[in-house]
């Protein structure tokens, strides 16, 4: 997929390809990756896990594994490529203009600094400020993430938080220097409903109060119905389909969206069993000739083994040779 330059946007993605290396040759996980994120827009990623969604925001970010390699392809914020900046330029973006909330807060949380002293970082590393006036700071992020008595609680080491309360510590941070770009990453996995739906909550206030894009990374798709502007659906490294929530929930055009649609209990309804998508992504290196989902689909046919393109009809498009027919 070709997509213009679009100087407006936040995030500007295009024809993106990510390898690694293997015994018989590189091994393609992410193929011409294109995707856009304006300003104050949620766009999600979803796909089963191996889809590449997560090495997607990887490369936005330059955290990519050592030994993944960018092949081919740009990545822009607001027109500034992302791609081939050094190690300080880097870092003067990380934080600053992008912010990142990974999937495990614990994990990322520094086990041996208390909170104001992780969440106060970003202003003593970007602004120069001093670390007294940044753990104030601090104390007011954690206060507009509805943290309870934070002046307490920044005091406090991430073990002595909740998951909930880990995940607002990790929201206050990437907040604190009012980013451009929000990446998230699985941001509610592992809490429950009740947490799940405050943080949600927090990132639209995030979107409202700042115009901050949001680039969701998730699985969930009953949190992309409720919380995403658009959506591109992944599968084996490529985009099958993209566009506006509603219009892809509605009317799935990809056999892909369809299944994962199809595979996902809504509340009310009893069913005997869950439906199931047969079989399993392939690996890299078994990716076959033409739509990588025909050996899974139950509508592939012949002219399946040829790679099918976009099609050009408006901003909900579809990588298939049947986008209309249903099965």
């Amino acid at each position: 997929m070709t997509v213009e330059c679009n100087s407006s946007a936040t995030l500007e993605i295009s024809n993106l390809s990510i390898e690694f290396p293997g015994r018989t040759g590189p091994r393609r996980v992410v193929e011409r990756m294109s995707l856009t994120v304006a300003p104050g827009e949620i766009v999600a990623i979803i796909g089963e896990s191996g889809s590449g969604k997560t090495l997607t925001a990887l490369s936005v970010l330059g955290l990519l594994p050592r030994q993944a390699r960018i092949r081919s392809g740009s990545i822009l914020l607001k027109g500034h490529p992302l791609i081939g900046l050094t190690a300080q330029e880097r870092r003067s973006i990380l934080g600053n203009r992008i912010a990142f909330i990974p999937q495990d807060a614990l994990r990322a949380l520094n086990p041996t600094l208390i909170v104001a002293d992780q969440v106060g970082e970003p202003f003593v590393l970007h602004r120069g400020t001093a670390w007294a006036a940044a753990r104030c700071l601090a104390v007011e992020l954690l206060r507009s993430v509805h943290l309870r008595d934070p002046e307490q609680r920044a005091k406090e080491y991430p073990h002595q938080y909740s998951g909930g309360m880990q995940q607002r510590a990790m929201v206050a941070m990437g907040l604190a220097l009012e980013p451009e770009l929000l990446i998230a990453d699985e941001p509610t996995t592992a809490l429950d409903v009740t947490v799940q739906a405050q943080v949600l909550a927090l990132l639209r206030e995030v979107r409202e109060e700042h115009g901050t894009a949001i680039l969701f990374i998730t699985h969930d798709l009953g949190l992309v119905a409720d919380f995403c502007d658009r959506v591109y659906v992944m599968y084996a490294g490529r985009v099958v389909e993209e566009g506006p929530v509603e219009e892809i929930f509605v009317s799935p055009r990809h056999p892909y969206t369809y299944a994962l649609l199809s595979a996902t209990p809504s509340v009310g309804e009893r069913t005997p069993e869950l439906l199931a998508i047969p079989g399993q992504i392939p690996q890299p290196h078994e990716l076959p000739e033409g739509c990588a989902f025909a050996p899974r689909c139950v509508r592939a046919e012949a002219r399946c083994s040829v790679d099918p393109l976009f099609d050009t009809g408006g901003a909900h498009r579809t990588r298939c040779w049947f986008p209309e027919r249903r099965s």
